[in-house]
């Protein structure tokens, strides 16, 4: 037998051997770079580790050191390495030019990653796709952010944004100092408004519509066998509860136990660690509930105190292990049943975000789960059902409150499903993250064995499963929706068409010349409309909402900008009958302004990149970037240079007035990306963020509070986010109604 000392020495020498060939290779490259004249930007081994994953620090900050060090050298191009490959920084507007648009056919892609080919939410997504493939999909998915397709879904853009109005008032009455964290009235907003345009929304009177996409979501609880592990029993050990106690915790009085002093598995209750496995509990026939609420101290001697903790680190093999009692036999589940009106009121919800808000895990403080349980009734008992029809609990209330992620999502002071799913999906650099990573981009036949996504096995199956039914129930019933799944349909099937007079010059500048080869049945099969559901709710949701909140904190702390941009508002709101339509929304030169000078202050994507598809020398350079190079844009730290913006830390929504406008460089103002890879949602995005500041400067005077961060600190996200949410004062103005 080897030796524990052999083990632990092997162990260390490989540990320090991997540190030596980490520290090589930055010196050979560091050298290899000087060689040929380019600056190299790379710090101490481990650093971008120690920065982004030890001291929290967002990664933005990590490109602004980078574009701070290549201005004070006056070199246009520098190289680094990230993820273990070389990587180039460019921050001269004019290589710039070259990159996104004249020789766009060197940098059609993004970065190049393998995925594992089971993360279907990831291998069609349109951002993650590549060279005739991303062609063939933007081509057909731009024409449904044209203005014609935005007008359409303006109405319910503005329910949304007047949904909000009210809601701020709700949240205001609540706080004893009118101070409010913004955050939680622009994530629903932001989430409303995406159900409505992604999904549809459901009709009045709570009957809903066939167009919703999350009529068919018993199909997410179609789990996969590997979900339903066996469970890890141990006993109680709780030195102050006898053993008759530990096995018959409610019982009401002691009941004798077996004189061999061993623990007998046999016993009809028990404390023990249970894998946790999402199900439908109320629609199929399990021969067990779940409680997981039970005060402790209505136990004998606080018998939970006896359970082993979890085991932690098997939660990244598995979904969660918990600490429960298992019991069985009439007196003792009569015990905990009868408790459910109090204490016992709810039952698990495996730490499963998407399940966890519904009925049938009833996992809410016993007021939260009444009002569902209402709803829910209220829900049934409100459905047509033909004759013969057979009312199928399962698809009635499984993931009922999935409607929270459209019409509902005010409805409700606590997040929505869709809030959850879109806050789970965003990307926050940790060591979980970190090493997630890691085993994605560096062994992805790996994590494919293992499962490992970027967005977790529960969403994919959350969103496969609803997508998919509202596909289905489309293409069987003929019916038809206004969002942008219905969109995508007839994207697939060359039905949608792009009229010259609606496009901007920036999206003239994105139309993709040539021949288009290819296959846009692939491309946008059912996999390719589920993938692309995600990308617009990732997008739309996370940059949106920080695009909101940092409106709203430069209105706040500059109030004659604020009075100024009412005035406006005010005055189109007097012209139009009290209310907003697309085009005056879009009339308010002022407001326009302010948006952009947000963008350029706190671009809500800091950095952007492109991968080389062939060998190319940066213009008026001798630096050849290799075929499979990545070129990285800090677009924060262009956004900040003074060779650009004069004053650039200074909030100036006048350098985008029609005067100054023409001054900035095309290049030098970034917030969407320019060229054919630009942001094929910036139409949308636009609208909705206008639309919900007019709103909230029409209806409150906003003020700094006392738990406002000044200055601004960031999240270490992968967009530009507040650190300590976005706390402020709001005062309702005279003359104003939320109705």
């Amino acid at each position: 037998m080897i030796a524990f000392t052999t083990i632990f020495w092997v162990f260390i020498s490989l540990i320090f051997g991997f540190i030596a060939l980490i520290i090589y290779s930055t010196i050979r490259l560091k050298l290899t770079f000087r060689s040929k004249n380019v600056l190299y930007l790379a710090k101490a081994p481990f650093f971008t580790v120690y920065y982004l994953y030890i001291k929290k620090k967002a990664r933005f900050e990590l490109g602004q050191m980078n574009y701070d060090q290549m201005k004070a050298a006056k070199v246009p191009v520098a190289a680094d390495t990230d993820m273990g490959s070389i990587n180039y920084t460019v921050t001269d507007l004019e290589i710039l030019k070259h990159i996104f648009v004249k020789d766009f056919d060197h940098f059609v892609n993004r970065r190049a990653f393998k995925m594992p080919d089971n993360d279907i939410l990831i291998k069609k997504m349109l951002v993650f796709l590549k060279d005739e493939e991303w062609k063939g999909l933007r081509s057909k998915l731009s024409p449904t952010f044209t203005t014609g397709k935005i007008k359409r879904l303006f109405p319910l853009f503005n329910e949304s944004a007047k949904k909000l109005v009210k809601y701020v008032d709700q949240m205001m009455m609540e706080s004893s100092h009118g101070e409010i964290d913004l955050g939680d009235g622009y994530s629903k907003f932001t989430m409303d408004t995406i159900a409505s345009a992604v999904c549809g929304r459901r009709r009045e009177g709570g009957s809903k519509t066939s167009e919703g996409c999350w009529a068919g979501c018993p199909r997410t609880t179609k789990y996969p066998s590997t979900l339903s592990g066996p469970g890890y029993v141990s006993p109680s050990r709780s030195h102050s509860v006898t053993r008759a106690e530990r096995h018959y915790p409610l019982a009401p009085s002691p009941t004798p136990h077996n004189t061999t002093g061993s623990w007998d598995p046999r016993r009809p209750d028990y404390a023990a660690h249970r894998h946790a496995r999402p199900r439908p509990h109320s629609s199929t026939n399990h021969p067990h509930g779940h409680y997981p609420d039970i005060p402790n101290n209505d136990l004998p001697g606080g018998v939970l105190h006896g359970v082993d903790p979890p085991v932690h680190w098997v939660r990244r093999i598995h979904l969660r292990l918990m600490a429960q009692l298992v019991v069985a036999g009439t007196g003792v589940a009569g015990g905990v049943t009868r408790h459910a009106g109090g204490g016992v009121s709810g039952r698990g919800s495996h730490g499963d975000k998407a399940l966890g808000h519904t009925l049938l895990a009833l996992a809410h403080p016993r007021p939260r789960w009444k009002r569902i349980q209402l709803q829910s009734e209220r829900e049934i008992r409100g459905a047509r059902l033909d004759a013969k029809e057979e009312l199928r609990v399962k698809n009635v209330l499984i993931f009922f409150e999935i409607t929270g992620m459209n019409s509902q999502a005010f409805d409700q002071k606590e997040p929505s499903i869709f809030e959850q799913v879109g806050k789970s999906i965003q990307i926050t650099f940790n060591m979980k993250t970190l090493v997630r990573f890691l085993i994605l981009f560096g062994f992805p036949r790996l994590a494919g064995k293992l499962g490992i996504t970027i967005f977790g096995s529960v969403l994919h199956q959350f969103f496969d499963g609803a997508v998919k039914s509202s596909i289905k129930e489309r293409t069987t019933t003929g019916q038809k929706g206004n969002d942008f799944i219905q969109l995508m349909l007839e994207a697939r099937e060359n039905k949608l068409k792009t009229e010259e007079e609606e496009l901007s010059n920036f999206e003239k500048d994105a139309i993709i010349t040539g021949e288009v080869k290819g296959q846009i049945s692939e491309m946008l099969d059912d996999n390719g409309i589920v993938s692309n559901c995600v990308l617009f709710i990732l997008a739309g949701f996370d940059t949106t909402q920080s695009l909101l909140l940092f409106c709203a904190y430069a209105l706040a702390i500059h109030p004659e900008i604020q009075d100024k941009l009412r005035q406006e508002v005010d005055t189109v709101l007097e012209e139009n009958d009290g209310d907003f339509t697309y085009d005056s929304i879009h009339r308010m030169a002022y407001l326009d302004m302010v948006i952009n000078e947000t963008l350029r202050f706190y671009p809500p994507a800091p950095i952007t990149d492109r991968n080389c598809t062939r060998d190319y020398v940066f213009p008026g350079t001798d630096i050849t970037v290799k075929k499979g190079e990545a070129v990285t844009i800090h677009i924060y730290g262009i956004h900040h240079d003074e060779e650009y913006y004069p004053e650039p830390e200074k909030f100036d929504p006048e350098r985008f007035s029609p005067e100054n406008r023409g001054k900035i460089n095309t290049y030098a103002f970034l917030p969407f990306g320019q060229g054919p890879r630009n942001c094929i949602g910036m139409r949308f995005a636009l609208t909705e963020v206008k639309l919900a500041i007019a709103q909230l400067v029409h209806n409150f005077d906003i003020e700094p509070s006392r738990k406002t961060t000044i200055p601004m600190e960031y999240h270490d996200a992968g967009s530009l986010k507040p650190k300590n949410g976005m706390w402020l004062s709001l005062k309702r103005r005279p003359g104003t109604t939320s109705d």
